[in-house]
């Protein structure tokens, strides 16, 4: 079993900077489903591993587990792998490499929406003044195309909410999308403003962190370099975004020889997992959805379970 995790949050942590956004778990339920994992007799391994053990032995999926953790986030680094290398068991990250390098690792857009809207008492409140900032900015027209041209796109959330994701991630520049969050917080609450600014800033693992939890045991894998959907754009664009979060993870050494990648967003073309198959040293794909129909590529579609069913 592949589990998926996004942000862990310590919720004995009063500090007033603490924030646990919708798609969190808790550091309780890790250690308690860990435990009952382990009272079970199940392995845990890397899923570099676990795509090793499969491949080989297809029989002994049902006995390892896995846990995988997107996006790096600093949380990961200061609160996750401490309290797995305590319980004795190994797990596996992925970097976004873009914001390696960057002063102050700051949180990509759709990070900010996802810190952003965790901070008011209601995401709808949020997003509806967010919209409507937009609206106001780039025309009721403008946005009408946008809702149209993102209509098919996969997502568990409705439409408005899904609409602003997908323009601060893709029609607007990352400094445009920050001063729109920021002026839809600020709206709402000077003090929540203030608050989200200090938890954007440092929001991912360094190349420092990111090479402690390599020497830990961990694996570092690939998120891709920009976070970009993968799926939905040239499948060479793809291939040259993964590469080149290879070779940053590759010059700060922290990747193995044999790597696997998580798509952003669970977001794959047939077209990148047919580059990706090329590669000798790319060992496993990670996804949240469908599968590939590809009986040669089901090895880079592997499926997780989100650690909120579980």
């Amino acid at each position: 079993m592949i589990v998926m995790f996004h942000y862990v949050a310590d919720e004995s942590n009063s500090s007033p900077d603490c924030f646990r956004p919708r798609y969190y778990c808790s550091r309780e339920k890790l250690i308690s489903l860990t435990k009952r994992l382990l009272r079970q007799n199940k392995k845990f391994v890397t899923y570099r591993e676990y795509s090793e053990i499969v491949r080989d032995d297809p029989s002994a999926e049902d006995s390892l587990i896995c846990f995988t953790f997107d996006d790096a986030t600093i949380d990961h680094f200061a609160l996750v792998a401490p309290t797995l290398e305590d319980l004795g068991v190994t797990a596996s990250f992925y970097s976004i490499t873009k914001v390696l390098g960057q002063a102050g690792s700051s949180a990509l857009p759709i990070h900010q929406y996802q810190v952003a809207s965790s901070l008011i008492q209601c995401e709808r409140t949020f997003v509806e003044n967010l919209l409507g900032l937009l609206e106001s900015e780039l025309g009721t027209q403008n946005i009408d195309l946008l809702r149209k041209k993102f209509s098919g796109w996969a997502g568990l959330d409705d439409q408005d909410v899904l609409l602003v994701k997908r323009i601060l991630e893709l029609e607007l520049s990352e400094s445009q999308s920050h001063q729109f969050v920021h002026r839809a917080l600020n709206s709402i609450s000077s003090s929540i403003s203030s608050k989200f600014e200090r938890i954007v800033q440092k929001f991912y693992c360094d190349e420092h962190e990111l090479k402690e939890m390599h020497k830990a045991g961990f694996e570092v894998g690939s998120h891709s370099h920009t976070h970009r959907w993968l799926g939905q754009i040239p499948e060479d664009d793809a291939m040259n975004d993964i590469k080149h979060s290879i070779d940053i993870l590759r010059k700060i050494d922290v990747l193995a020889p044999k790597w696997t990648v998580c798509y952003p967003h669970g977001n794959w073309s047939v077209g990148l997992l047919e580059k990706l198959n090329m590669r000798s040293d790319c060992i496993g794909g990670l996804v949240m959805g469908d599968l590939t129909l590809d009986p040669g590529l089901e090895y880079l579609t592997s499926r997780r379970i989100d650690i909120s069913a579980l």
